[in-house]
């Protein structure tokens, strides 16, 4: 497995993927940069296959236990869950988790300044790529 990620990720994250037994390469400045070197690998691959963070049902499924934890843990309703968004997959988790779990507490979605794709893709109807 390799794991393309931007120069920006975290020695411990880069460590705890190659204990996994990732081979990972940093490329680019930003995650836009990185995966683009990915796809480019992908495509002159054709037993290789993109994989992409955070875009996957399965991820969403994963994330989506977070909610089963929370509710096993606390005994008061949940009113709300402040969720920060890159990608969308742990928004998506989250939302799947409550429609499991059979809540509806209000979900707020939290971007980081100057990275608001997923605000600017909301207000456009459309998907927005950052420079």
């Amino acid at each position: 497995v390799s794991v393309i990620v931007p120069k920006t990720t975290k020695a411990l994250v880069i460590a705890k993927l190659e204990s996994l037994g990732a081979h990972v390469t940093v490329h680019g400045e930003n995650w836009n940069q990185a995966d683009q070197l990915a796809r480019k690998l992908v495509a002159k691959d054709e037993t290789a296959q993109y994989i992409s963070p955070y875009d996957n049902p399965l991820l969403w499924t994963g994330h989506s236990t977070i909610v089963d934890e929370i509710v096993e843990g606390i005994s008061d309703p949940i009113g709300a869950v402040v969720v920060s968004v890159g990608g969308g997959g742990l928004l998506c988790g989250v939302l799947e988790g409550c429609e499991r779990q059979g809540i509806s507490p209000l979900v707020v979605a939290a971007e980081t300044k100057g990275a608001s794709s997923f605000g600017q893709a909301w207000e456009k109807g459309d998907i927005v790529t950052l420079p």
